[in-house]
């Protein structure tokens, strides 16, 4: 076993990484010299990585990687545990130590608990090297102006894993001192134009599942919402990061997915997406309102418009047009329908990416990460009156549930009686109690949650009917002349509408019951 020499301790690592193509890659450094983040471009030196583990990646299962690495005559182990990453931010507990040999040493790790950990897990036998990074590396310090100093370092990087090999180009942006924000005032500057990639995976993740699976990262899919870890005992300030964060991802991650493949779940994933992140803006407005947050609302309102006319075709030849040829079978005139509607999807896709791949959407994406990930919503630290903690989530749940669910039964007055647009309106605002009652669920008990949401969703689907209605009417208008004029188009087009017209008020009568039961449900909230 190689003796080793103390070198660097334990330490907390913050870094942005983003995934870039060869000429946004080759543009990053003169970016930040022309940008006087640094007086010059460094040298590139190459960096070779070795990771371990055991026989059954045991380390890698309990979220530990450990590598050995040269740099120069330098050889330095490093242990990364605890990593999280969240929309290209990644955080993890790292110990750095420099060894004589290239084989790791275990006694090398100055966190006790830490080596226990990994020396439990190895169980005796010696860890085995997996796979190799291979990295061309042009790294120096940088700084912003505003406070923040961060290591920027842009990679060429290969990994092998036996007989599989695969190349790919990475910005890190370590944190040094100031605030994280400054991270992505950074990107903004070595990125001025590209779309920012957020990478998913840290290299050790690639390398494991290049592998295991042959590949760098899995194909991009739709990524639906996920639970929230909130507890009663958090802060507001520590909840709405927390619901941002996951908006953001959620989004983010569903930006790769309609840009990578034509599956329509993807769209209508982006924009819930987009619609939760205007909804928890709008339940803390109360609490941190303030320009930049009704700037990202707004965004958000514009790219959720972009999204909703692809998402709607979708709904229209996927759905509503086969459950009509089921009812009636298909006509000449509804098959020229389905096929302009399917061109119209198409040209709707089209332009969706062109604008997700824009400057504007780049700049709504990295606003959206800077204002989660450096609490956009908190005064600067020299202006804010004490450092203690802020009021609890709980108390402030309730009076926004509450809230909401007032807004929901005065929208529901005289539900027998709704106009078109008074049902829209109800429509939208059991939508909003909805993703409250999602986001601030984990802080009451699940018996009393689950049966609340489940009879608030079953309200929502028919809402959703008449919706659909309404939006089919929309879509209808906007067919090219020729199609206007189509005596058989306008009759299957007649025969759509008709349809789930019909169908809407059937279901009307549903609603009134639905509203009945939920109000007979008892708040979980109170």
């Amino acid at each position: 076993m190689a003796s080793a020499r103390p070198d660097r301790q334990h330490t907390q690592e913050i870094e942005l990484k983003l995934l870039a193509d060869e000429d946004a890659a080759r543009a990053a450094w003169p970016n930040a010299v022309a940008a006087g983040l640094s007086p010059a471009e460094p040298p590139v030196r190459l960096l070779t990585s070795t990771y371990f583990d055991t026989p059954g990646h045991l380390l890698r299962k309990a979220d530990i990687a450990l590598r050995v690495r040269r740099d120069g005559n330098r050889i330095v182990q490093t242990v990364k545990a605890r990593a999280s990453m969240h929309g290209g931010v990644s955080r993890a507990t790292e110990v750095e130590s420099v060894l004589d040999g290239a084989e790791p040493d275990l006694a090398a790790i100055t966190d006790h608990r830490l080596r226990n950990r990994i020396e439990g897990l190895a169980a005796g036998k010696p860890l085995a090297p997996v796979f190799e990074t291979v990295v061309r590396r042009a790294e120096a310090q940088v700084h912003d102006g505003t406070g923040t100093s961060a290591m920027l370092a842009v990679d060429d990087a290969t990994i092998i894993a036996g007989s599989a090999r695969a190349s790919f180009r990475e910005l890190e942006i370590e944190l040094l001192s100031g605030p994280v924000s400054g991270l992505f005032g950074i990107a903004r500057i070595l990125l001025p134009s590209a779309r920012p990639r957020f990478s998913r995976l840290s290299k050790a993740e690639r390398g494991f599942l290049l592998a295991e699976a042959g590949v760098l990262e899995p194909a991009p899919e739709p990524r639906f919402a996920r639970p929230l870890e909130l507890s009663g005992k958090d802060t507001l300030d520590q909840a709405l990061e927390l619901i941002l964060r996951e908006c953001a991802v959620q989004i983010s991650a569903n930006v790769e997915a309609v840009l990578g493949q034509d599956v329509p779940e993807g769209t209508h994933q982006l924009r819930i997406g987009l619609r939760r992140l205007r909804s928890a803006l709008a339940l803390f407005r109360k609490a941190f309102g303030n320009v930049a947050a009704a700037s990202l609302a707004e965004e958000a309102r514009w790219l959720g418009q972009e999204v909703g006319r692809l998402r709607d075709l979708q709904v229209i030849t996927t759905g509503l047009i086969p459950a009509c040829q089921g009812v009636h079978g298909s006509t000449a005139g509804l098959d020229r329908l389905t096929g302009t509607l399917e061109e119209m999807a198409e040209q709707a896709r089209s332009s969706l990416r062109e604008t997700l791949e824009s400057e504007r959407s780049a700049a709504f994406l990295l606003d959206l990460m800077q204002y989660t990930e450096g609490h956009g919503w908190l005064l600067p630290a020299g202006e804010r009156q004490q450092e203690k903690p802020g009021p609890r989530v709980d108390r402030y749940a309730a009076k926004s549930l509450g809230r909401r669910w007032r807004k929901v039964r005065k929208a529901a007055r005289h539900i027998e009686t709704l106009s078109v647009e008074q049902r829209h309106a109800l429509r939208k605002e059991l939508k909003k109690l909805r993703y409250a009652a999602e986001f601030f669920g984990p802080l009451f008990r699940t018996s009393r949650v689950k049966p609340f949401v489940a009879s608030l969703k079953r309200l929502q689907d028919v809402f959703g009917e008449m919706n659909d209605t309404a939006m089919l009417e929309a879509r209808l208008g906007e067919l090219p002349a020729d199609m206007q004029a189509d005596a058989g188009v306008q009759y299957a087009a007649g025969l759509l509408v008709g349809t789930f017209r019909t169908r809407a008020e059937m279901h009307w009568h549903d609603a009134r019951q639905l509203w009945s039961d939920l109000q007979k449900r008892r708040t979980f909230w109170s």
